[in-house]
């Protein structure tokens, strides 16, 4: 989702709505990229994808690598969907109140989240860190990463109101060329349960491939990200600056938005994984939904963390695996004044491993 990609924005009844300096921050953000202004001097043909950077120049293996890979997976997956909803018409959105029902959680909902009643997620998060420590990843078959999610998406008319599923496949190579594949299904009515409705196409109402050249600047982001949990907290704050992750509601924004973009873009490593949940597990910002089977029939543990912007109130939820500290998914609420809470987004992450193949 786009407020998990954005980060933590600025409240507008202390800050102005203009401003430059935070407006290129906010870019570089979003494209991965340190000098924002740098992308008007290039030729066209030079100039940089979402998340990449036109020179090739690999980052140095150290915490401030996470500048130049951040928020990749999210620019990606969030510019595929965006690509995709465009290419179907102007009439495809985010969904409101007409998308797939809440999940239940064991220990608080989302509305808890935003009510600050929410127990701590620290105990959960030093749990699931022992069962990412306790991980075997199995051995590499390949050289590239391959990431399988699955969304929905909502069209809307005068007369009607469809939910239809979507699948997202990307294929991230050594050189940082990444493709992905989309497809739409038809129309379901019922995504409290996804079991048995991911698109397989051989159904599908529309398919697009796309191959982006080179958008990855770090294909091993991964390996160059601290193992420390207070290192990987330091990189994660340089990478979205300081001032933006201030406080303990935004800090927790900053570090859980983090942590579930890396995974949509990458295949992250049992250690990560672990180093990211312990360092998840110090932030009181960050609140615990609890067990959950999620939508594809999955056993999980949540924890989420409500996040502010301009106008509206967000709760994300993240879902981990208990049994491997993996990340499942992640659901995206929002909250508008004297309204309740609408299910905004959803991302199943169903496959995650390394391969030989390069595309569909």
């Amino acid at each position: 989702a786009l407020a998990a990609l954005l980060g933590p924005l600025p409240d507008p009844e202390v800050q102005d709505l203009w401003d430059a300096d935070r407006d290129e921050a906010l870019f570089a953000r979003i494209t991965g990229d340190p000098a924002p202004r740098e992308v008007l001097t290039h030729a066209p043909q030079q100039q940089r994808r979402p998340g990449g950077r036109s020179d090739g120049v690999r980052p140095q293996a150290t915490a401030r690598t996470a500048r130049y890979g951040s928020r990749i997976l999210a620019v990606l997956a969030t510019c595929a969907v965006l690509v995709v909803g465009l290419w179907w018409g102007q009439d495809h959105q985010v969904a409101s109140a007409a998308g797939p029902t809440m999940l239940s959680y064991a220990e608080a909902s989302p509305d808890d989240v935003l009510a600050g009643d929410a127990p701590s997620a620290s105990d959960a998060l030093t749990a699931l860190a022992a069962a990412a420590a306790a991980r075997t990843d199995p051995p590499r078959a390949g050289d590239v990463q391959y990431i399988e999610h699955f969304g929905w998406w909502l069209e809307e008319s005068t007369t009607t109101s469809d939910v239809y599923p979507t699948h997202l496949r990307m294929w991230l190579a050594p050189d940082g060329t990444t493709t992905t594949h989309s497809v739409r299904d038809l129309a379901i009515e019922d995504l409290s349960s996804l079991e048995g409705k991911i698109p397989d196409g051989t159904t599908q109402h529309d398919e697009l491939t796309e191959v982006l050249p080179q958008v990855v600047a770090d294909p091993n982001l991964p390996a160059h990200l601290p193992r420390d949990p207070a290192a990987l907290r330091q990189a994660v704050v340089a990478e979205y600056g300081a001032s933006n992750c201030t406080g303990t509601e935004r800090l927790a924004a900053c570090l859980v938005s983090y942590a579930a973009s890396l995974h949509t873009q990458y295949v992250v490593p049992a250690d990560l994984d672990a180093a990211l949940w312990q360092m998840l597990a110090e932030e009181p910002g960050v609140r615990l939904l609890g067990g959950v089977t999620d939508r594809a029939g999955r056993a999980g543990v949540a924890i989420g963390y409500r996040q502010r912007e301009i106008g509206l109130t967000f709760v994300n939820v993240l879902i981990i695996s208990p049994a491997n500290g993996s990340v499942l998914g992640s659901e995206d609420v929002t909250y508008e004044p004297e309204k309740p809470g609408e299910l905004m987004a959803l991302d199943l992450l169903l496959t995650s491993e390394w391969t030989t193949q390069t595309g569909p």
